[in-house]
């Protein structure tokens, strides 16, 4: 899972189109939901649950990729 959203930032980061399917992405942390949206201002957007009203916080793009990265290179 980690390597297909890294493969999207990346597509996203080069000025490719991204299927609005591939612009979301959920994973659930404990308890919690939690749903990320690439937008196309090149941020993500981090939400809790279904609350797509609320968002939690917004972290650019290149942000994302290298914390997703660094923690695939950890895992493995």
């Amino acid at each position: 899972m980690l390597q297909d959203l890294i493969i999207t930032l990346d597509l996203a980061l080069n000025g490719n189109l991204i299927s609005s399917e591939d612009k979301e992405w959920s994973v659930e942390l404990g308890l919690q939901q939690y749903t990320g949206i690439i937008k196309s201002n090149m941020t993500f957007d981090l939400f809790l649950e279904d609350h797509y009203d609320q968002t939690l916080e917004n972290f650019p793009l290149t942000d994302i990729k290298e914390i997703l990265e660094s923690l695939l290179s950890f895992i493995n």
